[in-house]
């Protein structure tokens, strides 16, 4: 019986803390990125609606899922190293007149990572340094 009201007490302080972080967070302007940059609509897989979408999705989407560009953030420069390996090793064909469109779409919407989802927490709700 003892355990059970100490994990049931356990629980109320877990949902404590998350309420109490939560309004921290949000004083803290935990939602004032989002509702600051308005980005274009994406597409069911992910890949940002914006110019060069469709040059995008025919070139890449042709051989691997759209969600390998989601889920990278690269400089330009790596971004074209990917491309020259695909076609050096993968049959991906030259991208001729396409490529800098193609690039500019690349470094815009999945260039390294500037923003994260939400920003630091504050110090004073971080747990004690330890030597």
């Amino acid at each position: 019986m003892k355990i059970m009201d100490r994990l049931h007490g356990g629980k109320a302080l877990l949902a404590v803390l998350q309420t109490s972080l939560f309004c921290v967070c949000a004083s803290y302007g935990g939602d004032s990125y989002a509702a600051s940059t308005a980005l274009p609509p994406k597409d069911e897989n992910g890949l940002v609606k914006a110019e060069g979408y469709q040059l995008v999705k025919a070139h890449c989407s042709a051989c691997h899922s759209p969600s390998l560009i989601v889920q990278n953030h690269m400089r330009r420069e790596r971004w074209l190293e990917t491309i020259r390996w695909m076609q050096a090793t993968q049959k991906l064909w030259p991208l001729g007149e396409a490529e800098p469109a193609i690039l500019d779409y690349l470094e815009t919407w999945y260039g390294p990572k500037t923003q994260y989802r939400r920003p630091p927490l504050p110090e004073a709700l971080m747990p004690p340094k330890t030597q």
